[in-house]
């Protein structure tokens, strides 16, 4: 580069090494953040706006003031108080406690004059552990910056990790999830956001497997003739995916006719976790239960079908099970059932063997 005199790397805000017909390379970086450039050009040129000769021009007159960190000569990067003399390159100021501003109007502040953060860290003491390394860190430190969201303590360096990859569209806090406070402040105190997608987003084929549907039966005894994998558009043999998670599915005559709404064994005991119980709720005397249905192999069989329900409370007492039995096109909501119950580890079983139309 001729401004910082160090050649292109992947470094986190030295900025692409840009090149002219003329033999000209130049950091595009160092351009935003030099005291006497302005972009005159389009962004579609080589240097993306910025205009040849105005670059030779400034790098001429660079070539009067020597760097306050390394004294070598191009330091065309000044501190923004008129008052301030200082005079560096940029990748010099960026590692040596200067505040670069990758927004508006660049700005840069020397270490002696830069902003600092108002917010006060959760934790007290002078320290923590970042969340995103692990590792212990010191505070207070122009290397350590603190969330405005939630008061967390972070590594620059993890930070700007952490921007360079999720782009400005997904760049938010590690902690709480919080996106627009936090990125504003990060951005203030010398966080570079990149104008970009996320960088999980820009590789080959990302996108790729959105375009596959899940076509596996994963019942424990798969009916189907033509195994597993086989799939018809409709009839017993399409495969029905998880309405929960997606990523599995049954064919329709393996899961007892198993509709949109089917649910696989992981959802269901998501949904079917105990809840806290409030103390009105805890006072009445009604258990609730997980109704399965077993359904016989034969799917033409019209006799009462068999159900189970399991009770989440083990070892209480079962006074009432009322429900509706759903037949295929009715409902029987009236009766009595005649029960047999029965522990298996710890567990109450109710299992429905009959159905009386008396009272």
């Amino acid at each position: 580069c001729a401004f910082c005199d160090r050649p292109h790397s992947d470094s986190e805000i030295g900025g692409e090494l840009l090149s002219t017909s003329g033999g000209l390379h130049v950091h595009y970086m160092c351009m935003l953040f030099s005291s006497g450039l302005h972009q005159r050009g389009e962004e579609s040129d080589p240097l993306r706006g910025f205009v040849e000769a105005d670059v030779r021009a400034e790098l001429r007159r660079g070539a009067r003031l020597s760097c306050s960190f390394c004294k070598r000569k191009s330091a065309t990067v000044g501190c923004c108080l008129k008052a301030c003399k200082k005079v560096f390159h940029m990748p010099c100021g960026a590692s040596n406690g200067c505040l670069l501003q990758f927004f508006g109007d660049f700005r840069v502040y020397c270490g002696m004059h830069r902003p600092r953060q108002n917010v006060v860290p959760m934790v007290s003491g002078g320290g923590g552990v970042c969340p995103i390394c692990s590792e212990e860190m010191a505070h207070p430190s122009v290397n350590v910056l603190v969330t405005p969201c939630c008061r967390q303590l972070f590594h620059r360096a993890c930070i700007q990790r952490q921007a360079m990859s999720a782009g400005s569209h997904f760049f938010r806090c590690g902690h709480c999830n919080n996106q627009e406070a936090f990125q504003r402040e990060m951005q203030e105190h010398g966080i570079y956001v990149p104008e970009q997608d996320a960088s999980w987003e820009q590789e080959p084929h990302a996108f790729e497997e959105l375009l596959f549907r899940y076509r596996h039966c994963d019942a424990p005894h798969c009916r189907c003739p033509s195994g597993r994998t086989h799939h018809q558009e409709s009839g017993r043999w399409k495969i029905v995916v998880c309405h929960g998670c997606g990523s599995q599915g049954v064919h329709s005559s393996c899961g007892n006719k198993a509709g949109v709404h089917w649910l696989c064994t992981d959802c269901r005991q998501v949904i079917s976790r105990p809840q806290p119980v409030t103390r009105r709720e805890a006072a009445k005397e009604t258990t609730a239960v997980e109704v399965i249905e077993i359904d016989s192999d034969d799917d033409d069989d019209d006799r009462p079908r068999q159900h189970t329900a399991r009770k989440s409370a083990a070892g209480s007492s079962c006074r009432l099970l009322d429900f509706a039995m759903r037949g295929s096109s009715s409902n029987v909501d009236g009766g009595t059932l005649q029960l047999t119950l029965e522990t298996i580890s710890g567990s109450v079983i109710v299992a429905v063997v009959a159905q009386d139309s008396g009272t």
